[in-house]
């Protein structure tokens, strides 16, 4: 089982970044990427995920039946976050969903009513950008983590419980603020809590 330490990309290049995403998506590996952008604020972190999600086109193409998968999971629930939506037939590029650290688990997993998917379904395929990420709580943190890495989110409802496919990368972006103290130390405690045996691949 890898260190979550030897996770940490220091020195956040785009090139690097993406070249470690693409081989992430072509070996099926979603042993979660993350980034520190050390001094750097809210803003840069946002601009990082802009700039991954445009990269999207370098990151290889679709099987058909991944890409109809896809285009049903944005169908149901356009992306209202950032990021793109794929309803494009012709489109078979992996999707990017950009989300916040604050956002509620049920943002990330899915819930309402009718039920729709929610961010780790929305990147089903593709990657789960987290801007932030020292902000997540440990529950959602490991919500997150776990459909990640079993390819499945559930949500459980008096009427049953609700699967919908989860098989994104995720990429953890800390971006330290003003006074804040070490953010990046925060999220590795808490994945280190969460244990590394059951979210590392």
């Amino acid at each position: 089982v890898a260190n979550v330490a030897d996770l940490v990309v220091a020195i956040p290049d785009i090139d690097d970044i993406m070249g470690r995403i693409t081989d992430a998506l072509r070996s099926g590996d979603r042993t979660p990427i993350v980034i520190e952008l050390g001094n750097g604020s809210s803003d840069a972190a946002e601009s990082l995920a802009r700039d991954i999600a445009a990269f999207r086109f370098a990151l290889g193409s679709l099987s058909e039946s991944d890409a109809l998968e896809v285009r049903m999971m944005h169908s149901i629930a356009p992306c209202a976050y950032d990021g793109c939506t794929v309803t494009d037939e012709r489109d078979r590029k992996p999707p990017v969903v950009i989300a916040q650290g604050m956002w509620s688990c049920a943002t990330f997993i899915g819930g309402g009513r009718p039920v729709k998917p929610g961010c780790v379904s929305q990147a089903d395929h593709g990657v789960l950008v987290i801007t932030n990420a020292q902000d997540m709580s440990r529950n959602t943190l490991r919500s997150v983590l776990e459909a990640t890495s079993s390819g499945a989110a559930s949500i459980i409802r008096v009427s049953g419980v609700y699967t919908m496919p989860a098989r994104a990368l995720p990429v953890l972006i800390v971006a330290k603020r003003d006074a804040e103290t070490e953010p990046i130390e925060h999220l590795l405690a808490k994945l280190d809590e969460i244990g590394t045996t059951k979210v590392v691949l």
